[in-house]
């Protein structure tokens, strides 16, 4: 016995097998991103900076109270860091953006950035 099958229902069940073709989950790929994981990777609306140019160790403290990143040295038992005048950071920017605003062109770089801390070094 054969099955009559109306043609608006073979359209129906064609438009639905092609939706449901295009529902199909493929691979990330290396543009895919990945949800922020820490207090350095926080994408929500950043904080508005207006720090005067001071000391390294005074702005590193105040953007780690601001974002709760922890701001590291390395080697971390180095002093000297301490007293290294940088720049002044404005404006609403992540942490990333500010820490490498107030330390353009001292000498200080960023050594290391994870998810919760940002190493700087000589």
């Amino acid at each position: 016995m054969p099955m009559h099958i109306s043609l608006s229902l073979r359209c129906a069940l064609a438009c639905l097998m092609l939706g449901l073709g295009a529902c199909t989950t493929q691979p990330a790929g290396p543009q895919a991103s990945t949800p922020p994981s820490g207090p350095c990777d926080v994408v929500a609306v950043p904080p508005n900076y207006d720090i005067p140019p001071a000391r390294l160790d005074e702005t590193m403290q105040q953007l780690a109270h601001a974002t709760r990143c922890a701001i590291q040295f390395s080697p971390p038992t180095d002093r000297s860091f301490d007293a290294v005048p940088v720049n002044a950071v404005h404006g609403q920017v992540s942490i990333r953006q500010a820490v490498r605003q107030a330390i353009a062109g001292t000498g200080i770089v960023v050594q290391q950035e994870t998810a919760d801390s940002i190493t700087l070094s000589r």
